[in-house]
């Protein structure tokens, strides 16, 4: 669809904006943004409207309850799909209507924000692993065959889980940021860097792991080429002259599902109903979050272990539920790595 040019000008000019004064942004939240906001135009401009200063609350309310907002478009093998957009999702679209319609009214285009209610996210718990699923998934990948990369597949989920990580800050950890030398008697940690460009340290318990990682599998899949990120991908490996490039999203998506399907069951059951539908890579940062908190962690101490802002991010992960490097060497299923 050939889009209004004054209003793809609006929707630049709001996400300047945010990047300005957003000290937390991402080019993930941009990118949300930059989406949310061009399916909404999309809807608006079959329903006639030129500017986005005249839609209304039943404007909003019509959007709802539309099959763009409900439904995407997802291609298979060539073969066009039509799914169904998830809560989260739909949540999310109308957090950014919220937030760009606040703008203009800030801007004085607009006197008053059609997005007249948020649509509130449901009260469950935050999905998290149990601990013996936990060790179920740490058991098996200490197999050297689980997949066809073992010791960099198990460095990642350890990482990603004894670290708190959020993939976006899985991905960019890079061989410098590496501290992992005992010797003067600090504890081996890695430098995290966050939301915002903020660096925190985390304690790398696993750091044997990675050690032996970067020595006997990483240098096998850098082959001739060189990488400064420490979870590489093997798909330049055989190509001359070819930097090779850090695992994606999706390719980290990938492992996490295929470690899951073949030591958990496809659905987790709780009390005799399904829980989730898949385990994604964002459930292991709650799940240490919860752990942590359980077995002695304050708010303020698993606040700063994810790299959170404020502290009511944090309570929100753990629902209604010492030192960093003590609390994280004490927890159970850390010391297995031992």
């Amino acid at each position: 669809m050939v889009h209004n040019f004054y209003m793809d000008k609006v929707i630049d000019q709001f996400i300047r904006y945010k990047k300005i004064t957003g000290s937390s942004i991402t080019s993930n939240t941009v990118q949300s943004y930059s989406n949310d906001l061009l399916i909404f135009q999309d809807f608006i401009e079959t329903k006639g409207l030129e500017s986005f200063f005249n839609v209304t609350e039943r404007v909003i309310e019509d959007f709802k309850n539309s099959e763009i907002f409900n439904f995407y478009k997802k291609i298979n093998s060539k073969v066009e799909e039509t799914k169904k957009r998830s809560e989260s999702s739909k949540d999310r679209i109308i957090f950014t209507l919220s937030s760009f319609f606040r703008y203009l009214v800030t801007q004085k285009k607009i006197t008053k924000s059609p997005v007249t209610n948020r649509r509130v996210k449901n009260s469950k718990e935050p999905q998290i692993l149990s601990i013996s699923q936990i060790n179920a998934i740490l058991e098996h990948i200490r197999s050297e065959t689980f997949t066809n990369s073992p010791k960099r597949d198990r460095c990642l989920i350890e990482t990603l889980y004894y670290c708190g990580l959020r993939v976006s800050e899985l991905l960019r950890i890079k061989m410098t940021d590496l501290k992992l030398d005992s010797s003067d008697g600090l504890v081996p940690y890695i430098i995290i860097s966050g939301k915002g460009n903020k660096e925190r340290y985390q304690p790398a318990p696993n750091y044997k792991n990675i050690i032996d990682y970067i020595y006997n599998e990483r240098i096998l899949l850098e082959g001739a080429n060189k990488s400064d990120y420490l979870f590489v991908s093997s798909y330049a490996k055989n190509k001359k002259n070819k930097s090779l490039k850090p695992l994606t999203r999706q390719g980290i998506d990938k492992i996490i599902k295929k470690v899951c399907n073949d030591c958990l069951n496809h659905n987790i059951r709780m009390n005799g109903k399904v829980k989730y539908k898949k385990i994604s890579p964002h459930m292991f940062r709650h799940t240490i979050a919860t752990n942590l908190h359980d077995n002695g962690a304050d708010l303020i101490e698993v606040s700063r272990h994810l790299g959170h802002s404020s502290i009511s991010t944090t309570s929100r992960y753990l629902g209604n539920q010492k030192t960093k490097e003590n609390i994280l060497k004490n927890y159970g299923p850390l010391r297995r790595n031992e």
